[in-house]
């Protein structure tokens, strides 16, 4: 019972410190040090988005060569990469 007093009372006092920060106007997020321009974050989202077609590129002849040695299932083409060290989610 009193460890969890302690962590209503600990839980409390930090609510409330934070509700005072908010209502002083204090910034509550982590400042990293940049704000990237609008270019900074296009640039990022299409890199993102050309990893998984990177992926699929490079995989791609991998997983016609299974099909080919008859490994046609999903579970059959994962168990292939992972044998040949390529690790599936």
């Amino acid at each position: 019972m009193g460890a969890e007093e302690e962590r209503r009372m600990t839980s409390k006092r930090t609510m409330d410190a934070l509700a005072a920060a908010k209502r002083r106007g204090t910034k509550l997020v982590a400042d990293r040090g940049v704000e990237p321009s609008k270019q900074a974050r296009a640039m990022a989202t299409e890199t993102l988005k050309a990893r998984p077609n990177a992926r699929a590129s490079d995989l791609a002849p991998i997983i016609k060569e299974l099909q080919a040695d008859g490994k046609t299932s999903l579970k059959a083409i994962a168990k292939g990469l992972n044998e040949a060290g390529i690790l599936t989610p």
